[in-house]
C-alpha cells in the first residue's frame, strides 16, 4: 500500500496551520477531517486512498481561508443539510484540476 504523505504545514492568510494526518478522534467516530480555528490546526484522518486525503485536506483548507477571511459562509452552508455536500464538491473539483494536470506538489 503507497504511503499517503501531505504536507505537515501550510500558510493560510498570514496563519501558519498544523497539519495533522493521519489524525484519530478518540470521542468521535463519525469525523473524516476538521478545522480547529483555535488551534490553527487541520486534522485529517486516514480514511481512504490518497484522493480521499487530499481532497479532505483542501476541504478543511476552504474552511480556514473562509474563517481567516470573515465570512465563515461555508459553515453556515455545511450546517444546512441540503447544502453538505457543496464544499465536498468544490474540494473534490480542486483536487482532480491540481491532480491531473499536474500541479499538486506532493511532500
Amino acid at each position: 500500500m503507497k504511503k499517503i504523505k501531505l504536507p505537515s504545514r501550510l500558510k493560510i492568510g498570514g496563519h501558519t496551520y498544523k497539519v495533522i494526518f493521519p489524525y484519530e478522534w478518540e470521542e468521535r467516530e463519525d469525523i473524516h477531517a476538521q478545522h480547529e480555528p483555535n488551534f490553527h490546526e487541520l486534522r485529517i484522518g486516514n480514511r481512504g486512498d490518497e484522493g480521499s486525503a487530499w481532497a479532505a485536506l483542501f476541504h478543511e483548507m476552504l474552511h480556514a481561508i473562509d474563517r481567516i477571511s470573515g465570512h465563515d459562509r461555508l459553515q453556515k452552508i455545511e450546517e444546512d443539510e441540503a447544502s453538505a455536500s457543496y464544499v465536498d464538491a468544490l474540494a473534490e473539483g480542486l483536487y482532480q484540476v491540481l491532480n491531473d494536470n499536474r500541479l499538486l506538489r506532493k511532500p
